[in-house]
């Protein structure tokens, strides 16, 4: 990572996309010595990603460096929805209250990179309206949206056909069943310290 933590109005967070993906885990264990071990249903995650899910349109006359970039946008998407995946069910008592995607292509995506105040004025417009769009939906519901995309991109990959409905049951299904072991897990945990 090239910066540190920043305190920003008592939160603290810092950018991880700068060079590798946001430490999710890292957070989770940062909050962990914040709420205790075993209070992980305490703990409310919120994720905003500059990975697009919306790619500007393929017209076959893209330069080599343009093919590139495409390329690592798409591999980066990927990465972002297999952790964030993995640590829903890792942590299966933890808020993901909201996660925030690009809903069109960022500008400035191609060579020479322009980041001028208009780019980047139009740039936070757009996470601001993406991130309203998503908090406007309640907490919960882009994680679960998240998730039946990351099933049905990953039915796609190996070219298995995955019924919507039957992909949403699942989510809910594995959902119940991890959170359920995890209290589990976290009460005798929280019995046995008790004890001590």
């Amino acid at each position: 990572m090239l910066f540190p933590w920043q305190d920003f109005k008592g939160a603290q967070l810092f950018d991880g996309g700068v060079c590798k993906m946001t430490d999710i885990s890292g957070a989770i264990q940062k909050c962990r010595t914040l709420v205790g071990p075993n209070n992980d249903d305490k703990i409310h995650i919120s994720l905003v990603y500059i990975s697009n899910k919306a790619l500007e349109p393929w017209t076959g006359k893209e330069t080599s460096f343009e093919s590139l970039n495409r390329y690592f946008k798409i591999n980066n998407f990927r990465k972002c929805y297999r952790e964030l995946a993995a640590s829903h069910d890792f942590y299966p008592l933890v808020n993901y209250d909201y996660v925030i995607f690009p809903s069109k292509p960022l500008p400035g995506a191609k060579f020479p990179f322009t980041f001028g105040k208009d780019r980047l004025l139009e740039m936070i417009n757009q996470g601001r309206a993406d991130a309203a769009a998503e908090v406007a939906k309640g907490p919960g519901a882009s994680i679960d949206n998240f998730l039946k995309m990351a099933k049905l991109q990953e039915c796609e990959d190996h070219d298995v056909p995955c019924p919507v409905d039957e992909v949403e049951a699942e989510i809910k299904y594995r959902r119940a069943t991890l959170r359920e072991a995890a209290f589990k897990k976290q009460n005798a945990a929280k019995l046995q310290a008790t004890e001590i």
